[in-house]
Order: structure tokens, then C-alpha cells, then sequence
């Protein structure tokens, strides 16, 4: 079988093994007297696994050789956030509550997607490279999120996660962690837009995705 066919069943896989995972999940926390759909879909866990999943079925059906620019620049922005996703959970949120009781649901969206979603980048390498300057725009989304939290934090009297919870923790511990978070997250552009020069035959001639 071509390495196309098997990319493409693998994506498929789990892309709808993420989308089923959501679905249980969400049919599990409706049945909760507390439930709160937009807090739901507020958690950046939901936003990115739901993302992945749709650039998983659309790198799918295009296919490598139909495949633009653009659509890789979507997988690496995909890639940079369920990676953020998998560090989050595995260094700051393991063993918190973060309302996802099923223990199969919980490990699909912060284990195993993150690590699918970057074995694909690894293993499916943008034709072009990206350059830094473009990846850079990747770090919108966090930031956007990061700010959509803490605003609607005080009105919802909710946060989705603890680390995020200026009441909790204060702002300056709010500000320290999101300062440390960003670094990591400029490393990790840096590092995702570097592996689309990591070629074992470069060609001289190959363009730069801007």
C-alpha cells in the first residue's frame, strides 16, 4: 500500500476517533445539571482537538498532490496547538479536574491525538518551507484564547483552566505562567517551521511558503 493511502487512513481514523470522543464527551456533560455548552466548547482541549480533526479530513481528501500551501500552513498551526494541548495536560493539568471524566475520552484529546497530530507533520513534511516570520502567525489563536479566558472569566465566574484563574492564583501568577507558556509556544513554532527544512536531499531550487 502507497504511503498516500496509508496517510490517508490514518487520518481518517483519527480524525473521527477525535470527533467521537468530543460527541461522548459532550452527550456525557449535557446530562449534568451544571452544564454550560459555551464553557464546553471554551476549553482550548475541545478548539484544537476539533481543528486537528478538520484539517485531518481536508489534508485527506485533497491529497498530497493537490494539496496548497495553505492547507500546510493549517497543519502546522494544528500541530503547534494540539502539541500545546499534550504539554498543557501532561505538565500542568494531569490529575486536575478538567471535566473530562471518561478515562478514554480524556486520554484520546490530551495523549494520543497530540502525539497522531505530530506524527503526521513529521511524517507528511510540507513541500515548502515555512519560514519563522510566517509561522509566527500560528501564535494568534493562544493569545486570542488566553484573552477570551481571562475577559470572560469575571463574567461567567468561570475559567476553564486553573492555571488561568486570576482568583484562585492572582494575576501575577496568571501573567507569569502565560509569560513562560508563550516561550515555550515560540520554541515550538520555531521548531515546527524548522522541520520543513529537514530534508535528507534539499533542493536548491525549492521555494519558501510565505
Amino acid at each position: 500500500m502507497k504511503k498516500a493511502h496509508l496517510l490517508a487512513l490514518y487520518r481518517i481514523f483519527f480524525a473521527v476517533l477525535a470527533v467521537v470522543a468530543i460527541g461522548v464527551q459532550l452527550a456525557h456533560s449535557a446530562r449534568q445539571p451544571t452544564f454550560n455548552a459555551v464553557n464546553f466548547f471554551s476549553f482550548f482541549t475541545i478548539e484544537s482537538n476539533i481543528f486537528a480533526a478538520v484539517i485531518f479530513l481536508l489534508a485527506m481528501v485533497l491529497g498530497r498532490r493537490k494539496r496548497r500551501a495553505t492547507l500546510d500552513l493549517a497543519r502546522g498551526a494544528a500541530t503547534l496547538y494540539m502539541t500545546i494541548t499534550g504539554l498543557v495536560y501532561s505538565l500542568l493539568l494531569a490529575g486536575q479536574d478538567v471535566q473530562v471524566p471518561l478515562v478514554w475520552v480524556n486520554a484520546t484529546l490530551h495523549y494520543i491525538m497530540p502525539i497522531v497530530v505530530l506524527g503526521d507533520w513529521l511524517a507528511d513534511r510540507p513541500r515548502l518551507r515555512i519560514t519563522f516570520r510566517t509561522a509566527a502567525w500560528w501564535i494568534i489563536f493562544p493569545l486570542l484564547y488566553v484573552t477570551y479566558s481571562l475577559i470572560r472569566g469575571p463574567i461567567a465566574n468561570w475559567y476553564p483552566y486553573p492555571f488561568l484563574d486570576p482568583v484562585k492564583h492572582g494575576y501575577a501568577r496568571v501573567a507569569l505562567t502565560s509569560a513562560v507558556l508563550a516561550i515555550v509556544i515560540i520554541g515550538l513554532v520555531w521548531l515546527l517551521a524548522w522541520v520543513t527544512r529537514w530534508r535528507q536531499n534539499p533542493s536548491p531550487t525549492r521555494r519558501k511558503a510565505r
